[in-house]
C-alpha cells in the first residue's frame, strides 16, 4: 500500500499578499483529497553470513508506489506552478494549462499519482531467535533509488489545479526499508514472509517546489533464498 506526506514547510505556493485568507491559515492536507493505493515491489538480493545471526545483503529491486486523487475535470486554463529560491522565498513560476481542479470544478474525476523506482538496497539482516528450520528476523536496508518515470501531478498556486511539471520532479531519491519476517527452511530453500515499511527520505519534487512530499509504503513481503553453490 502507498501513501505520501505532504508538507509545506511554511512556504506557500502564493505571492506574498495575494494568497486568500484559509491558504495563510490551514496547511495543504486541508485543501486536498488523496488516498493510499495499491502498489508492488519486485527484487533479490545476495546475502553473504558474518555470523550465525548477521547477514550482510545487497541487491536490486523494483517499486511501484501510487496513491489517488479526487480532483474535478474543467476547460483548459492557464495556470502557474510557483518555485522557490534557496532561501524559500517566492522568485520565479511556471506556466502551464490544465484541465484538471483541484476545488470546484464540472465533475469528479479520479488520479493516480504513480512512480516507478529502481533501487539498489544495502543492508543488513540479523536473526532475533529460531534454529535451522524456523527463524525469525529483523532486517534494515538503505536504497538509492532512481525515478523512471516523471509524469506525476503536482499542485499549482493556490492550490487551484492540479498539472504535471516534468522538471520539478527529483529523479534520485535514497529510500530506507525495515522488515521483520518469519523464515522455514525446505531442503537448500528458505521460506520468507513478514511486514515491511518503506520511507523516501528525499522529497518527490526538486527544491524550488515550495510542497514536500515523501512516499511512504506499506507492505507484505513474500521471499524465497537458497545458497549459491
Amino acid at each position: 500500500i502507498g501513501y505520501r506526506k505532504l508538507f509545506d514547510g511554511n512556504r506557500k505556493l502564493s505571492l506574498p499578499g495575494s494568497s486568500p485568507v484559509m491558504d495563510e491559515k490551514l496547511d495543504v492536507k486541508a485543501f486536498v483529497d488523496h488516498k493510499p493505493s495499491i502498489g508492488f515491489e519486485l527484487g533479490g538480493h545476495l546475502k553473504y553470513d558474518l555470523s550465525r545471526s548477521l547477514t550482510l545483503r545487497g541487491g536490486l529491486q523494483l517499486n511501484l508506489t501510487r496513491y489517488s486523487i479526487q480532483a474535478f475535470a474543467h476547460a483548459p486554463e492557464k495556470a502557474s506552478v510557483p518555485i522557490n529560491n534557496a532561501w524559500g522565498y517566492q522568485s520565479d513560476s511556471v506556466v502551464v494549462y490544465s484541465n484538471i481542479r483541484n476545488i470546484a470544478g464540472n465533475r469528479p474525476v479520479a488520479l493516480k499519482n504513480q512512480y516507478l523506482q529502481i533501487s539498489m538496497p544495502i543492508g543488513a539482516e540479523l536473526k532475533l531467535f529460531g534454529y535451522s528450520k524456523f527463524q525469525v528476523s529483523l532486517a534494515g536496508t538503505l536504497q538509492p533509488s532512481y525515478l523512471l518515470n516523471a509524469d506525476q501531478y503536482l499542485l499549482t498556486r493556490n492550490f487551484t489545479n492540479y498539472a504535471k511539471e516534468p522538471s520539478l520532479i527529483r529523479r534520485w531519491n535514497v529510500a530506507t526499508g525495515l522488515e521483520a519476517f518469519f523464515s522455514y527452511q525446505r531442503g537448500d530453500v528458505r521460506w520468507q514472509i513478514g511486514p515491511q515499511f518503506r520511507y523516501n527520505l528525499l522529497s518527490t519534487y526538486q527544491s524550488q517546489y515550495p510542497l514536500r512530499e515523501n512516499l511512504m509504503e506499506y507492505g507484505l513481503k513474500i521471499g524465497i533464498s537458497r545458497p549459491l553453490h
